[in-house]
Parts: C-alpha cells; sequence; structure tokens
C-alpha cells in the first residue's frame, strides 16, 4: 500500500498529564468539576489558561505542555557538574534527533519523492525537519566550555533554522528555486555539524551516511585548500595562533607551529563565532582579533 503524503501542515495533539499534588487555582478547580463535559481541545485550552496564571503569579516559565510522545517540549538540556550542559548527553541526544529525522525521511521512497508535486515535497522536507524540534528546542541555550562543541551545536541548529525557514518562505512565495538555494545552505550547514561531532567527538551517527553527506558537500576539498594556503605562514605565528585557540576554548590539540586539520577547523570555528569571514586562513585580522580575546 502507497504510504499517506505528509500534509503541508502537521497538527500536533499535546497530551497533559496533571500530578493529583498539583495545587490549582480556583478557577481551575471549578473548570475540573465539568471537566468530562468539555472537548480535549476545549480542556487543553483551560489547562494552558491556568498556566499562563501560575506563570504570572510565581515568575517561573513553565513553559509548553508535553508533546504527543510524553517528551517535555523545550526541556532544559542536562548540565554537567561544573555548570555546563553536559557534552556527551548532548552528543547522544544528536544522535538520537538525527535517527529520528532519518525514520521521518524513509516514509517515501526516491521514486515516490520523484513523482510528488513541488508543494508535497516541500511539506515532506518540513515534517523532516519537525522531526528534530525536540533537540532544536532543547540545546537552544546549551553552554560549553569546549567551544569547538559549541560551535557544532550553533552550526546544527542554525541549519534547522535554515531549512524550517526555506520551507516557510516557499508557502508564501512558492518560489521553488529559492527553496532549493536556501535549503542547499541549511543542508551544508547541518553536514558540517554532523561530520565534525562524528570526526572530533566519536558522534555514533551512521558512518556509511556521514561519509555520503560528506561527499555531497565537497568538505575534505575545502578543507585541503584552507591546509595549502596555511603552509606560508611562520611556525612562530602558527604556534601563537595555536596557543591562543586553546587558551580560548577552541582546542586545536598541542601547539606545535604546525597547521593541520585541527588547526584549520579551530580556525573556522573562531572565525564564526566572532561573526568574521571564515576562512580558515591565519592572517592578520584573525592574530589580532585572537589577541584581542586572550588580553580580556
Amino acid at each position: 500500500m502507497k504510504k499517506q503524503k505528509v500534509p503541508i501542515w502537521k497538527n500536533e495533539l499535546r497530551a497533559v498529564f496533571l500530578c493529583t499534588a498539583l495545587v490549582l487555582t480556583p478557577a481551575a478547580a471549578a473548570a475540573s468539576q465539568d471537566s468530562d463535559a468539555l472537548s480535549l481541545s476545549e480542556r487543553l485550552a483551560a489547562l494552558e489558561s491556568e498556566l499562563s496564571v501560575l506563570e504570572e503569579k510565581t515568575g517561573i516559565q513553565i513553559g509548553e505542555l508535553t508533546d504527543d510522545n510524553g517528551a517535555a517540549a523545550g526541556a532544559a538540556a542536562p548540565v554537567s557538574d561544573a555548570g555546563e550542559t553536559d557534552p556527551q548527553q548532548f552528543l547522544e541526544a544528536a544522535v538520537d534527533s538525527f535517527n529520528q529525522r532519518r525514520q521521518k525521511a524513509a516514509e517515501y521512497t526516491s521514486e515516490e519523492l520523484a513523482g510528488m508535486n513541488e508543494a508535497d515535497r516541500v511539506a515532506y522536507y518540513y515534517a523532516c525537519v519537525e522531526a528534530e524540534d525536540n533537540f532544536y528546542n532543547r540545546y537552544q541555550n546549551a553552554l560549553f566550555s569546549d567551544k569547538n562543541l559549541q560551535y557544532y551545536c550553533h552550526v546544527y541548529r542554525t541549519a534547522m533554522e535554515q531549512q524550517k525557514s526555506a520551507c516557510q518562505q516557499y508557502q508564501q512565495d512558492g518560489d521553488g528555486e529559492k527553496f532549493n538555494e536556501n535549503w542547499y545552505v541549511g543542508y551544508y550547514n547541518r553536514v558540517v555539524a554532523i561530520t565534525g561531532l562524528y570526526d572530533n567527538y566519536g558522534a555514533a551517527f551512521d558512518g556509511d551516511t556521514v561519509e555520503t553527506l560528506r561527499a555531497d558537500i565537497g568538505l575534505e576539498t575545502t578543507l585541503k585548500e584552507e591546509l595549502e594556503a596555511n603552509r606560508s605562514v611562520d611556525t612562530d605565528t602558527v604556534y601563537s595562533v595555536q596557543t591562543m585557540l586553546n587558551a580560548l576554548g577552541y582546542s586545536c590539540g598541542g601547539a606545535d607551529g604546525l597547521c593541520g586539520p585541527a588547526t584549520v577547523r579551530s580556525v573556522r570555528h573562531f572565525q564564526a563565532m566572532n561573526k568574521m569571514t571564515i576562512t580558515g586562513v591565519i592572517d592578520r585580522n584573525l592574530v589580532s582579533k585572537l589577541t584581542e580575546q586572550a588580553k580580556r
């Protein structure tokens, strides 16, 4: 049987579970007496209204209701004893999110996708990126002492924003060419994050899929060009850059004055996180910015 096509708009039904120990406001208590007479949507609306009242009174943002999987939407990321987001749990969550999206993407074969009209195909892409919403919300305020990991987290979430924005823009103007351009920007950034987490942190993504993604965007070719450009930089400057990168949390391994892949990646990450042009190349602008931050 042919699988049902993904609708343009995905409707989510959130299940709400209230603990019996919860102290209700008077309005909520009164409403609960007649709850059997209300529809599910009416009960959800009433509960959301009460949550808003509690937030105003306590000053505590209770957040969204649970989703249909029972997982708290936008739940806070786990925090380690050092006060930062737990790196290992982040890596595991990234892999789980990646796999959820792959599962969603597998609902259609390439032949079925080729037979879709453009609007339905974009809706399918939208549903795929939405499959990672819980991960996106959970790590929106992630904080790592390892700034390379911070970079990959930022890029992963930015990629989701770019792809979702591409779909939303298409729904407004129906411009398929613009959609393809914008979607691919997000695709490229997502692959950068996935391969970076896989290569440098041992994230357990499917290896064959990672290599396919890497080849698809020509990631290694770009890195080789940057390594070649840095060969003319003197060893003292490279050593100084490596020392400052390590001190600022952009770990590039031991400082030895030799610019290898780890140094190039850390340079790129530093440039990205400081809104510089991302070249991966050690130049005067980079040294100046690093020196400025190292003195703080």
